[in-house]
């Protein structure tokens, strides 16, 4: 696992940097990423997709090259729907409500991570992606 420094539109430097270095092939590479186009709580896993306009996985795909690897995508969208600024919305705190949310969706996506590792991508997809 990695955590980067840079901002996350730079998330491409780094992570080309680290399969460079550790040999990593794309398809092993698992992104988590947020997802304003789903409402909050709502988790996918995809694979092979593109960025949808994030700019960190555009980052990712721009500077790796390719856009085999997987990803879970969290869900960050309110209630009241996508905002209209959605680069300002992303560096607001959540409400206390939403907290709560946040909490179980970390430990879903933990579960997550921890199925795709140990049964691999479509049983996690079958299980997740209803």
């Amino acid at each position: 696992s990695a955590k980067p420094q840079t901002f996350m539109n730079k998330s491409g430097q780094v992570l080309r940097s680290l399969t460079k270095f550790y040999k990593v092939k794309t398809s092993d590479i698992i992104v988590i990423n947020d997802e304003i186009d789903l409402p909050l709580g709502k988790i996918k896993v995809s694979k092979g997709k593109g960025s949808a306009g994030h700019k960190g996985v555009e980052s990712i795909i721009n500077q790796i090259k390719s856009k085999n690897f997987v990803r879970i995508r969290i869900g960050i969208q309110p209630q009241k729907g996508k905002p209209l600024s959605p680069e300002k919305f992303v560096l607001q705190k959540f409400s206390k409500e939403e907290e709560t949310k946040v909490k179980n969706i970390v430990k879903k996506a933990n579960d997550i991570l921890e199925m795709l590792i140990s049964k691999g991508l479509e049983s996690t997809m079958n299980k997740y992606n209803k």
